[in-house]
């Protein structure tokens, strides 16, 4: 999918275990280039203090690519996404 963006545009490779449930494939044909909301949000723990920073990524695009890989009966499975972004903001501790 040739979103017109130019070729330095920020991609984002991401992966989900198992296999994506049907949101996911219908985002993959969602019409715009920011149609697709996404949120990861997480934290860790600094080794020299003990403090927990939380850790917030936002970001709007498109799915480029969604790879299933080889899936096999009885393994663990995972699948791939390409996003393109147009939008990213990453949050480290509120700031």
């Amino acid at each position: 999918i040739d979103l017109g963006l130019d070729d330095d545009a920020l991609t984002v490779e991401w992966s989900v275990g198992g296999q994506p449930d049907v949101a996911l494939w219908a985002q993959y044909a969602a019409p715009g280039a920011d149609a697709v909301p996404l949120r990861f949000a997480g934290s860790y723990q600094r080794d020299d203090t003990g403090e927990i920073i939380a850790v917030e990524v936002v970001m709007r695009g498109r799915h480029k690519e969604i790879d299933g890989g080889e899936n096999k009966q009885g393994e663990n499975t995972s699948t791939k996404l390409s996003t393109v972004c147009t939008y990213y903001r990453l949050t480290i501790d509120g700031s």
